[in-house]
């Protein structure tokens, strides 16, 4: 069984970038007049998925639950790929 990554001090700009994400899918949502159980269905996601994000009850929100909120209120995200290259010792 693999191990459950633990998050790390250096995440810190990326779960800012990630909350920040969700608040503009919220407020979009909400410039819509859409309700949480609008924005679930249009995401194609459940509504206590929605209700969680929105009240911080997830710690870390799968990257698919992000793409489909962002896709539902019109918003395009783009994956990039980066290698790492390790340092010999």
């Amino acid at each position: 069984m693999m191990k459950k990554l633990k998050p790390k001090k250096d995440n810190a700009s990326f779960d800012t970038w990630m909350w920040g994400l969700l608040s503009d899918a919220f407020e979009l949502a909400a410039e819509y007049g859409w309700t949480i159980p609008r924005l679930a269905a249009e995401a194609r996601l459940c509504n206590s998925t929605v209700y969680k994000l929105l009240y911080k009850q997830t710690r870390e929100p799968r990257a698919r639950t992000l793409f489909k909120l962002a896709r539902a209120v019109g918003m395009t995200m783009n994956i990039i790929q980066t290698h790492y290259i390790q340092k010999a010792s």
